[in-house]
C-alpha cells in the first residue's frame, strides 16, 4: 500500500498519454490485447475504481494523488468517447451493488485494507462512478471491450496459465502458491533470529 501513491502517479502519466496519442490517432483505440480480457479501456476502468475507493476513503492513505489521477484518466475518457460522439449511458448500479460493495469491502478486509464506512461513504462512491461509469460502459459496446468487475471472479485462471490445447490451466498457481509459502516461512525464521534449513 505504501507504494500505491506512484502507482496512481505512474497511471496519471500513462492517462496523459493516451489521451495524447488516441485523440491524435483515433484507430488506436481500437486496437486491443491479444485477450479479449485485456484493453486500455479496461485498464482505464479499472484504474478510475481505484482511485474512486481511495477518494472516499482507505485507512493510511492520502487522497492527494488518488484525486489527480481520476481528473486525469476522467479527462482522457470523455475525449475519446467525444470523437466517437458516444453519448453516455445512463449510470446504473450495475457494475457495483450495495451487495456487491459490501463483498468488496469484505474481501479488501481480509487482504488489510480498510475503506471507511462513514454516513454517506457509499453514496459518495456512487456519485463518483456516475462521473465516468456511463462513459466506460458506452464505449465498452461501441469497440466491443469487456470491462472487468469490481470483484475477482472466483476460480478465474490467468491468461498465462491457459493455452488453445487447455480449457483450464492443468495445475493453477499451486507449484507458485508453494514456493510463495517456503519463501515466506524462511523469512519468518530468519526474523526469528535463526537461519532457515536446506
Amino acid at each position: 500500500m505504501a507504494s500505491l501513491d506512484q502507482w496512481l502517479r505512474d497511471w496519471e502519466m500513462w492517462a496523459a498519454d493516451l489521451m495524447e496519442s488516441h485523440l491524435s490517432y483515433p484507430v488506436l483505440c481500437f486496437f486491443r490485447s491479444q485477450h479479449d480480457n485485456q484493453s486500455w479501456l479496461a485498464a482505464l476502468s479499472t484504474v478510475l475504481d481505484v482511485c474512486s475507493l481511495v477518494m472516499v476513503g482507505v485507512d493510511g492513505l492520502s487522497k492527494w494523488q488518488a484525486q489527480l489521477t481520476f481528473k486525469m484518466a476522467r479527462h482522457a475518457l470523455v475525449d475519446i468517447s467525444q470523437i466517437f460522439n458516444t453519448s453516455p449511458l445512463k449510470h446504473d448500479d450495475g457494475r457495483l451493488t450495495e451487495e456487491g460493495l459490501a463483498r468488496l469491502r469484505s474481501y479488501l478486509a481480509t487482504q488489510g485494507v480498510m475503506l471507511s464506512e462513514e454516513s454517506g461513504d457509499a453514496q459518495t462512491l456512487k456519485d463518483l462512478r456516475a462521473l465516468y461509469e456511463p462513459y466506460t460502459q458506452v464505449l465498452s459496446r461501441y469497440l466491443m471491450m469487456p470491462l472487468p468487475g469490481w470483484l475477482p471472479k472466483e476460480h478465474a485462471s490467468d491468461n498465462w496459465q491457459t493455452s488453445a490445447w487447455e480449457v483450464t490451466a492443468l495445475t493453477h498457481d499451486r507449484p507458485f502458491q508453494k514456493c510463495m509459502l517456503k519463501e515466506r516461512s524462511a523469512r519468518e525464521t530468519v526474523g526469528a533470529g535463526f537461519l532457515p534449513k536446506d
